[in-house]
C-alpha cells in the first residue's frame, strides 16, 4: 500500500506549495505513529520512566521523532535527543543515574559577559570560542553581554554580524537568544554600584534549575566546555547521591579554570596534590569562568542588598565590612561572594590541572581592570598567569578516569588555601557568621530559632528586621 501511495502521480512536485517530500513525511507520520503511540502510553503508565533517550540524528525516521517528541511532552517525560556521533560526544551520560537524567531538559544555563571598558580583542576572542562550542548536550544558553558606555569600533562591527545561537543552529526552533545592554555613562563607578549592577544582570526564573555562567572577557573556552558544565550540574545537583547527601546545599559554583594566585592576588596558589590529578573543593569563589547555581545567586543578591542598606544606615562602617581580602584586579562583587561562602560554608568546585587546561584559558595579555578600579590600577603592573591552548578532546579524555569525582573524593580548602576537613569548614563558617552578626549588631537578644539560616540573609542582619 505504501509503495502505491508513493507512486501516486497526483503529487509529482507537491501540493499547494508543499513539497512532495514533506507530504510523504506527514503521511508516514499519520500512518505509522499510531502503531508506536499506544505502546509508549503503556510504558509510561506502568514503568514510569525518568527519561527517554532517542537517536535524533539523520538515521532516525522523522515521523518517529515527531511522534516521540509529542508523546514525551504529553507525558512530561524528559526527552534526551542524541546527536550524531553521540557515542563520543555524549558518552558521559552513561555515568548519570535516573535522577540526574530526569532533570535533563529542566536545567537552564544562561551566560553573562561583562565587556571591558576598553579593548575589543578579549571580548571578540571569547565570543568566537562560544560560537565554536558544542551545545548538543541541551538547548543553546541565552547570552547577555553588558557593554560599557564607550564601545570601540571593532566591537561594534563584530556585533553587527554576530549570530547567537551560532549560525549552524539558527533555525525556527532556536530563536535568537542574545541580549545586549549598553550602560549609561558615569563619572565614576563605586564598588557597591558595580556589584549591584552585576547582580541585576541575571535572575533565575526557577532557582532550582536556572543557573548562570559568568565569563571574564579574557576567557577563551574549549568546544566541550558546555558538556562539562551540563555533566557537572546534573551530577552534583540532581543525582540520587547529591540529594541524599545534600550536595546542592553547599555548592556555590563550578569553575572552568584553575587560578594561579590566591584571592589577594599576591600569593601563588598551589592546588592540593594527591594520588593523581583530581578536582577539589575551595571555599574561595572565582570570577574568570564560573557557573553560579540559581539558589546561591539569589542568596548573593540578598546579601548584597542588605549590605548596601546597612551601609546607608551605619556610618562609619566597622572595619569588618571595609577590610578587603580580594585583590582589586578582580571585580568588586567577588568580595561579596567570598563573604557569602565564608558565612555559609559554601564551596566552589575546581577542575584538576589537566582538566582545566582542556576547558578554558585566561588571556592575561588581554586583561583590563574592572571599571570600578580602572583609574586606581592604571599603569600598575599586575601578575600574569600561565596560559595554555585549549583542546578539542572529549570529556572522557580530559577527566581523571573518564568521570567526575564525588564530593567525598575531593580535597577541601578553606578560603585562604589551607586544607581542612568538612568539620573544619563548618567550624570556620560558624565562627565567621558569629563575627558577622557582631559587626552588624542587634543579634544578641534573638533565639537560636531566629538565627536559623535563611535565604533572605535576615539571620545575619538582625537589626534590619527588628
Amino acid at each position: 500500500m505504501l509503495a502505491r501511495i508513493l507512486q501516486q502521480p497526483r503529487l509529482p512536485s507537491g501540493l499547494n506549495g508543499v513539497s512532495r517530500a514533506l507530504c510523504v513525511s506527514e503521511l508516514l507520520e499519520t500512518l505509522f505513529w499510531p502503531e508506536f503511540d499506544s505502546p509508549t502510553v503503556h510504558i509510561n503508565k506502568y514503568m514510569h520512566p525518568q527519561a527517554a533517550i532517542v537517536d535524533a540524528s539523520d538515521l532516525e525516521e522523522d515521523y518517529f521523532l515527531s511522534g516521540i517528541r509529542k508523546q514525551a511532552a504529553d507525558s512530561r517525560i524528559p526527552l534526551i535527543e542524541l546527536p550524531e556521533n553521540a557515542h563520543s560526544r555524549l558518552s558521559w551520560i552513561t555515568q548519570l543515574d535516573s535522577s540526574s537524567l530526569a532533570a535533563w531538559d529542566k536545567v537552564r544555563i544562561d551566560i553573562l559577559v561583562q565587556a571591558p571598558p576598553s579593548g575589543s580583542g578579549s571580548l571578540i576572542h571569547l565570543l568566537k570560542s562560544l560560537s565554536a562550542a558544542d551545545f548538543s548536550a541541551g538547548s543553546t544558553p541565552h547570552l547577555t553581554i553588558e557593554l560599557p558606555h564607550g564601545v570601540d569600533r571593532a566591537t561594534t562591527e563584530f556585533l553587527k554580524t554576530f549570530q547567537w545561537p551560532p549560525g549552524r543552529s539558527n533555525i525556527p526552533s532556536h530563536p535568537r537568544q542574545l541580549t545586549l545592554r549598553h550602560r549609561i555613562p558615569r563619572d565614576s563607578l563605586t564598588e557597591e554600584e558595580s556589584a549591584a549592577r552585576f547582580l541585576e544582570s541575571f535572575w533565575p526564573s526557577n532557582s532550582k534549575y536556572s543557573h548562570v555562567l559568568v565569563l571574564s572577557p579574557q576567557a577563551q573556552l574549549s568546544p566541550q566546555f558546555f558538556h562539562y558544565l551540563k555533566y557537572s550540574v546534573l551530577y552534583y545537583l540532581y543525582s540520587g547521591t547529591a540529594a541524599a547527601q545534600k550536595w546542592d546545599s553547599r555548592l556555590l559554583g563550578i569553575s572552568l579554570d584553575l587560578p594561579s594566585t590566591q584571592l589577594d592576588g599576591s600569593k601563588p596558589f598551589n592546588p592540593p596534590s594527591g594520588k593523581g590529578a583530581t578536582s577539589f573543593i575551595w571555599q574561595a569563589p572565582n570570577s574568570n569562568a564560573v557557573l553560579f547555581t540559581g539558589q546561591k545567586w539569589t542568596e548573593l543578591h540578598a546579601l548584597v542588598s542588605r549590605l548596601l542598606e546597612h551601609q546607608r544606615r551605619t556610618q562609619p562602617l566597622p572595619a569588618f565590612f571595609t577590610e578587603k581580602l580580594v585583590s582589586k584586579k578582580y571585580p568588586s562583587w567577588l568580595e561579596h561572594a567570598l563573604k557569602l561562602s565564608r558565612a555559609r560554608g559554601y564551596w566552589t568546585i575546581y577542575p584538576s590541572d589537566v582538566t582545566a587546561r582542556n576547558l578554558a584559558t585566561i588571556h592575561s595579555e588581554l586583561y583590563r581592570a574592572p571599571e570600578e578600579y580602572e583609574k586606581e590600577l592604571a599603569g600598575k603592573e599586575l601578575s600574569k598567569s600561565s596560559e595554555f591552548p585549549v583542546s578539542a578532546g572529549t570529556l572522557f579524555e580530559i577527566l581523571p578516569g573518564g568521570k567526575l569525582s564525588s564530593f567525598d573524593e575531593m580535597p577541601i580548602l578553606l578560603w585562604d588555601g589551607q586544607i581542612t576537613a568538612l568539620s573544619g569548614l563548618d567550624d570556620a563558617a560558624a565562627a565567621y557568621a558569629n563575627e558577622f552578626r557582631l559587626a552588624v549588631g542587634g543579634c544578641e537578644a534573638l533565639s537560636p530559632a531566629d538565627l536559623t539560616r535563611k535565604s533572605s540573609m535576615s539571620d545575619l542582619f538582625c537589626v534590619m528586621d527588628g
